[in-house]
């Protein structure tokens, strides 16, 4: 059971991170005027899934 919730919240972490990356090249295509509202979304978005690393890594240490 340990091993499951394991392997979900890992596989969890990287489709937010994969979920991540795609948006950071969709911020790159995008025009001045939207830039720093997108920025602060990502800003939000990385330290969620940092957050949710470091919880992982705490909960799971050998």
């Amino acid at each position: 059971m340990l091993r499951s919730s394991k392997d979900h919240s890992l596989e969890t972490i990287k489709e937010q991170y994969k979920n991540l990356m795609k948006e950071l090249q969709d911020y790159q295509k995008i025009k001045d005027d939207k830039v720093e509202e997108y920025r602060q979304t990502l800003v939000k978005k990385l330290d969620d899934l940092s957050k949710k690393v470091e919880q992982y890594n705490n909960k799971h240490k050998n």
